[in-house]
């Protein structure tokens, strides 16, 4: 998995809202090649520990 931490996403009123963004890696840890599903996380609270919503999708 490669993580791209707090990448700020712009929003069509000007807010930026900080993202981490999962990735899948391949053998190599590099990117994987092709389509993958999304599961999109947005909380008003501290994105520092994605367990918290993650074990409530996985």
């Amino acid at each position: 998995m490669i993580v791209s931490q707090n990448v700020m996403i712009p929003m069509r009123d000007g807010v930026r809202l900080s993202t981490d963004i999962y990735r899948p890696a391949d053998e190599f840890g590099n990117h994987a090649q092709g389509q993958f599903p999304v599961i999109l996380g947005r909380t008003s609270y501290d994105k520092s520990n994605p367990v918290i919503w993650i074990d409530a999708v996985a």
